[in-house]
């Protein structure tokens, strides 16, 4: 009878054990899809704002708009193109000045001004750069 009955505990113990490790199990399993539907919902959500600003109609520049600007190491001000800037010498030539920048990158930034505007998928567009990389880069 002994033995039968440290049986039976030891049955008991483990249905114990069994029962208490349902329990937690359950609770994870409450956390992960709790989780799951709150992640499913935000990726709706993303979804419905991506679409509903890919299906806005893209907004106009204003003329006061700036199409480029380019930040310039070591300079004050960017140098910037606006829609009614049709030569780029004249804005860049004034850029120099106003920056007491040598005149002689006025030809790099005028190309480098020109490969940004030739390559722009969008504007405005911004750039930062060195006036020595360009002169390297786009110097005569």
């Amino acid at each position: 009878p002994g033995a039968l009955f440290a049986s039976y505990s030891e049955a008991i113990e483990q249905i114990d054990y069994i029962r208490s490790e349902q329990q937690i199990l359950t609770g994870e399993i409450n956390h992960l899809q709790s989780c799951i539907s709150q992640t499913r919902r935000q990726a709706d959500e993303a979804l419905r704002q991506k679409e509903a600003a890919e299906a806005a109609p893209p907004s106009q520049i204003a003329v006061s708009d700036v199409l480029i600007s380019v930040r310039l190491e070591g300079a004050r001000a960017p140098l910037e193109l606006r829609p009614w800037d049709t030569n780029f010498e004249v804005v860049v030539v004034d850029w120099l000045n106003s920056e007491r920048i040598a005149l002689e990158l006025k030809g790099c930034l005028v190309e480098y001004l020109h490969h940004l505007e030739d390559n722009a998928q969008t504007f405005p567009v911004r750039a930062e750069a060195s006036l020595a990389e360009l002169h390297e880069r786009f110097a005569h």
